[in-house]
């Protein structure tokens, strides 16, 4: 905690993270989401954006929270696959009825 001597009042350096971004792969391994970790300086009613030596200092039991994680899928993810060409028989019946 810091303790602003002119307002008496004690302000904690805090870790501020934001949301996790989407899996950088729809399926299969090796995916990653990603998010912002900001240490911030917080007051009543106002926040400032502070080196990150300040978090540091005052959550070393906890630590910085993780700006990356994996988010593999256990997907197979889907493929074409295809085999040797062969030949086909085709016969066609055509049945024509001519009106006059």
């Amino acid at each position: 905690m810091l303790w602003i001597a002119d307002q008496g009042e004690s302000v904690p350096f805090s870790y501020v993270v934001g949301n996790w971004s989407e899996c950088s792969v729809q399926c299969g391994h090796g995916g990653v989401q990603r998010r912002s970790v900001v240490c911030m300086l917080l007051g009543d009613g106002w926040a400032l954006d502070v080196d990150q030596s300040h978090c540091d200092a005052t959550t070393t039991l906890v630590g910085r929270p993780n700006t990356e994680r994996d988010c593999d899928y256990m997907d197979v993810c889907p493929h074409w696959t295809t085999n040797e060409w062969r030949q086909v028989s085709l016969s066609i019946s055509l049945h024509l009825s001519l009106f006059l």
